[in-house]
């Protein structure tokens, strides 16, 4: 077996986005919700980027 972690190293706030699939709009700019009930920790509210660290054992 293994142990992983995850360390986040910068957050830096978004304050504007624009994101499409296949020529598709993905929505507009807002709030994560619901939580996302999943990984090591729910999502900040608002979209940010992230610099994410893992160490494998």
């Amino acid at each position: 077996g293994r142990r992983e972690w995850y360390a986040v190293d910068r957050l830096s706030k978004l304050t504007l986005a624009k994101a499409e699939f296949k020529k598709k709009n993905l929505g507009e700019y807002t709030k994560f919700h619901p939580k996302a009930n999943f990984g090591f920790s729910d999502p900040p509210k608002m979209p940010c980027s992230a610099l994410v660290r893992s160490h494998i054992e």
